[in-house]
C-alpha cells in the first residue's frame, strides 16, 4: 500500500502518484488497502504510539470507520501481542456509553498486525478547545467535565480503567450538544501499552508506566496498580486546566514533572490569575491529593462533589470532609474537623457555673472539672488538633520519601532502557493544538556525588547516569509523548504533514575536522573538585567526528561487523524515526570494537580522544573558552534539559571554532582515558575505581543552571567501562595530519 504525502489517501501499490495532488506516492504498510477483505483504508490520520489510524469506509455497508492498526515494530514483537490485543478489544467493545468511542470490530491483518475497528467522530480534540479559548468559566468547565466523568463511570462499572485520560484523546463531535458530542478515545488499549504490570507489549524495554506526564497520577510513576481514583485524578488535572487555563504541573523534563506529581500541591487558581469560587478549588484539590485514600473515591462522588461546589452548597466529600475550606499553602482542601478529646464527662461539668455541685461525680472531681475553663479547654484542643495535623504531615512527607527512594531504586535497575521517537497518540481527527509546554520547571533533581571522592564525602554513582534511567523510562512510558511535547512547543501546523519516512544512506563515510594542535589550561580554578585545579596542557594536532556517531552509523557495525546490538534497538536497525540521534547503549569495550571496525573499513586508524584533547577542542584550543560557541552562556546553543536526545548537529550555533557539534549537551561522550586527578589535586582514586573511564560534555537531561556543577566544556565524569546507558555516546579522532 502507498499514501500521498500532501493529502495522505491511501493507493494500491501500482498506484505511483496521487490523482488528486500529483505528488509521489510513498510506501505505507504492506499488501493492499484493504483489511479482512472489508475495510478499504481511504486516508491515513495520524500516526500514534501504538501503531497507525486510518479513515476506513466498510465495502459492503458503506459506512465510514477509524481504524487503528497496531504495528509490532513500534511496540515490540510480542508473540503473544494477537492474543492480548483480543483480550482488551472484546473489554473495550464491552463498553457502551455516548461518551466513549465505540469499539464495533477487531481483526489481525496480514497475521501479524492486530487492527481495532471504531466509530469515526468528526470534530476537535478537547486539546484544540483549550488552545482556542483558554481558561474556562465553571459552568462551561462542568458541560465538559460532566460528560467526561459520564463516560468513564461506565468504563469504571466495568472494572476497566483508562490510565491516559488527557486533553488529546477526548474528542468533541462537530455541531451536537457537548453532552453527547463528548467521546473518549481509547478506552481498554492502555493495559496493551505497557510492560508486565498492564499487558506487556514491551516488557523488556519499559518499566510498566502508562500516561501523558502532565496527567499522570503519582501512584502511576511507581509500581502500584493503578485504579479508578487514578483516573479521578487526571479528571482533576483536565478539570485544573480547563478552569486555569494551562496544567498544575509544568516542566522542562519529565524527572522534574514528576517530582512535582510526587511532592508539591498544586499551584492556587490566584496564582494563576484566575478566580475561582473557594468551594471548587476544593474539589479540584480534593481530585489531586497525593495519597490514593485521601483522594476522591468515585466518579458519583466526584460529581456530587463539583455539583454541590457549583450551586454554592456544602460539599459533602467523606466522613471527615463536612465543609471544605481553602489554604492555597496546603497540598489538601482541608475540612474543618471537630476536635475529639478524651475527657471523660468533662463537657458536663465544665459548663457549669464555677463552684456548683457535681452530683455525677462528687465534690472532688467537680472542683477540679469547675476550674478547667472553656478557654483553657479550647486551647488543649487546638493544640492537640495542631500536633495531630503536624503529625500527619511529617509521616505524609515520610511516605512521600519512601516512594521516591523506590523509584530511584527501581529505575537504576532499567537504565538499560531508550526513548522512542514516535508522534502522539493520534486518534480520527489529528489535534493542531499546542500541548502543555516543557517549561518553567524545577530542576532534575539534587545532583548526586561523583563515585571518586574529590572533596569531603563524595560517595556514590554518577547521578546523571540514575536521572538518565529515569528519564528513558518515563519517556517510553509515555510512548513518545514528550518527544511530541517538545515537537509541538516549537511550532503549531494548522494541518500537520504525514510522518516523514527518514531517508537512511546506504553508506556512511566518516566526517572529521581538523584540529591543530597549541597549548591551553585544562580545567579551571573555581568549580567541583573533579575540575580543578587549572593546569597547563599541551595537544598534537588531530582529526575529529565533526559530530557523535549516529544510529546509522552504528547499524552498519552491527550488521556488517556481526556485533550485538544497543539493548534497546527492535532488531538489527535503530528505532524508527531516530536514524540520525546519537548511539547510546554502549559500552567502552562496543565503542574500541567500532573504532577497530571503522578503521578496518576506511583504512586508517581511529581511536577515542583523550580527554585533554576532547576539551581542547571544546574550549578552542589556547582560547580556553568555557564553551565550544566562546566565552559566555547562550540559551538554545546546546541540547539540555530536554526529555529526549536530538539529530546530531541541531544546534549549529553550539559549534566549535573548527564547526564541531554537540561538545556540550544531546550526549556524554566516552573519552579513551581512565579516572584521575588532575595535577595539584591531591584526591586520591581508590584501587577499586582506577579502571574507570572519563566521560565528557553532559547530555540532554543537564541543567545548565546547576550551581554544584555547571555546566560547560569542562564538565567530567568518570563511569565503569562496562556502563550502558540512554545518556552516553562517542565520537572517535584520529592522528593528524
Amino acid at each position: 500500500m502507498k499514501e500521498c504525502p500532501v493529502c495522505r489517501r491511501c493507493f494500491p501499490d501500482e498506484i505511483s502518484h496521487c490523482p488528486q495532488d500529483g505528488d509521489e506516492n510513498a510506501p505505507s504498510l504492506s499488501g493492499e488497502p484493504t483489511l479482512d477483505a472489508r475495510y478499504l483504508l481511504e486516508r491515513r490520520l495520524g500516526q500514534g504510539g501504538m501503531g497507525v489510524v486510518f479513515q476506513a469506509r466498510h465495502i459492503f455497508l458503506k459506512t465510514s470507520h477509524a481504524i487503528k492498526v497496531i504495528i509490532p515494530d513500534l511496540v515490540g514483537n510480542d508473540p503473544m501481542l494477537t492474543t492480548r490485543f483480543r483480550q482488551e478489544a472484546l473489554a473495550a467493545a464491552a463498553i457502551r456509553h455516548q461518551n466513549i468511542i465505540a469499539v464495533t470490530d477487531f481483526g489481525v491483518a496480514r497475521g501479524t498486525m492486530p487492527f481495532l475497528v471504531m466509530e469515526f467522530v468528526k470534530g476537535r480534540s478537547l486539546q484544540d478547545i483549550l488552545a482556542k479559548e483558554g481558561a474556562m468559566p465553571p459552568q462551561r468547565a462542568w458541560e465538559f467535565i460532566s460528560a467526561i466523568a459520564a463516560g468513564v463511570g461506565a468504563a469504571h462499572r466495568q472494572n476497566i480503567v483508562h490510565r491516559d485520560l488527557k486533553p488529546l484523546n477526548i474528542m468533541v463531535q462537530d455541531d451536537v450538544p457537548i453532552a453527547e458530542g463528548v467521546k473518549i478515545l481509547d478506552f481498554g488499549l492502555a493495559k496493551i501499552k505497557s510492560g508486565d504490570l498492564l499487558g506487556s507489549f514491551v516488557q523488556a524495554q519499559t518499566s510498566g508506566l502508562m500516561g501523558s506526564p502532565f496527567y499522570m497520577a503519582p501512584e502511576q510513576w511507581s509500581d502500584e496498580e493503578p485504579d479508578a481514583r487514578a483516573d479521578i485524578y487526571s479528571l482533576g488535572i483536565i478539570l485544573y486546566q480547563m478552569l486555569a487555563g494551562e496544567v498544575p504541573f509544568k516542566g522542562s523534563s519529565i524527572p522534574s514533572i514528576m517530582k512535582k506529581h510526587l511532592t508539591l500541591p498544586p499551584p492556587s487558581f490566584q496564582s494563576k490569575g484566575v478566580s475561582v469560587p473557594p468551594a471548587i478549588e476544593a474539589v479540584v484539590r480534593h481530585c489531586l491529593e497525593k495519597e490514593v485514600s485521601a483522594r476522591i473515591e468515585s466518579i458519583p462522588a466526584f460529581l456530587r462533589e463539583l455539583h454541590a461546589a457549583l450551586n454554592s452548597s456544602p460539599v459533602v466529600a467523606s466522613a471527615l470532609r463536612e465543609t471544605v475550606s481553602m489554604d492555597p499553602n496546603r497540598t489538601m482542601a482541608a475540612a474543618p474537623t471537630t476536635p475529639i478529646k478524651e475527657v471523660p464527662n468533662l463537657s458536663a461539668t465544665a459548663t457549669q457555673p464555677p463552684g456548683a455541685q457535681d452530683t455525677n461525680f462528687g465534690t472532688s472531681f467537680g472542683s477540679i472539672a469547675g476550674a478547667v475553663s472553656d478557654t483553657q479547654l479550647d486551647k488543649d484542643v487546638k493544640e492537640q488538633e495542631r500536633n495531630r495535623r503536624e503529625q500527619e504531615q511529617q509521616e505524609k512527607f515520610e511516605r512521600m520519601a519512601l516512594q521516591a527512594k523506590e523509584l530511584e531504586d527501581r529505575l537504576e535497575r532499567l537504565s538499560g532502557s531508550m526513548p522512542p521517537a514516535l508522534d502522539p497518540e493520534a486518534t480520527h481527527v489529528q489535534s493542531s493544538a499546542t500541548s502543555p509546554e516543557l517549561a518553567g520547571g524545577v530542576s532534575v533533581g539534587p545532583r548526586k556525588p561523583m563515585i571518586v571522592e574529590f572533596g569531603a564525602k563524595r560517595k556514590g554513582p554518577p547521578a546523571l547516569l540514575f536521572i538518565g534511567a529515569a528519564v528513558a523510562v518515563l519517556v517510553l512510558a509515555g510512548l513518545g509523548i514528550s518527544a511530541y511535547l517538545v515537537y509541538r512547543s516549537q511550532s503549531n501546523p494548522v494541518n500537520p504533514g504525514p510522518t516523514p519516512t527518514p531517508v537512511v544512506p546506504a553508506k556512511t563515510k566518516a566526517d572529521l575536522v581538523a584540529i591543530e594542535g597549541g597549548s591551553f589550561l585544562m580545567g579551571r580554578k573555581t568549580g567541583p573538585p573533579q575540575e580543578t585545579p587549572a593546569h597547563p596542557v599541551i595537544v598534537q594536532q588531530f582529526l575529529m567526528d565533526r559530530t557523535e556517531v549516529t544510529n546509522t552509523e552504528y547499524a552498519e557495525f552491527v550488521n556488517e561487523g556481526k556485533h550485538a546490538k544497543p539493548s534497546h534497538w527492535p532488531g538489527t536497525r535503530p528505532p524508527f524515526g531516530q536514524e540520525l540521534w546519537p548511539v547510546v547503549n554502549v559500552s567502552f569495550d562496543d565503542v574500541n570494537a567500532f573504532a577497530a571496525w571503522r578503521s578496518k573499513r576506511d583504512g586508517v586508524s581511529y581511536r577515542l580522544p583523550t580527554e585533554q584533547e576532547w576539551e581542547y577542542a571544546a574550549r578552542n584550543g589556547e582560547r580556553s573558552d568555557l564553551y565550544p560557541w566562546g566565552s559566555d552562556w547562550r540559551d538554545n546553543f546546546a541540547v539540555l534539559q530536554e526529555a529526549t536526545p536530538a539529530p546530531v548537529g541541531s544546534r549549529p550555533d553550539g559549534k566549535n571554532r573548527w564547526g564541531v557539534f554537540d561538545l556540550i549537551g544531546n550526549v556524554w561522550e566516552w573519552t579513551s582515558s581512565r579516572v584521575s586527578a588532575y595535577p595539584g589535586n591531591r584526591t586520591e582514586v581508590p584501587a577499586s575505581t582506577q579502571d574507570w573511564v572519563t566521560i565528557r560534555g553532559g547530555c540532554y537531561v543537564s541543567d545548565p543552571g546547576k550551581s554544584d556543577a555547571p555546566v560547560s566544556s569542562c564538565m567530567r565524569e568518570f563511569v565503569p567501562p562496562s556502563t550502558r546507558t540512554t545518556l552516553l555516546g562517542f565520537r572517535l579522532v584520529r592522528d593528524g595530519p
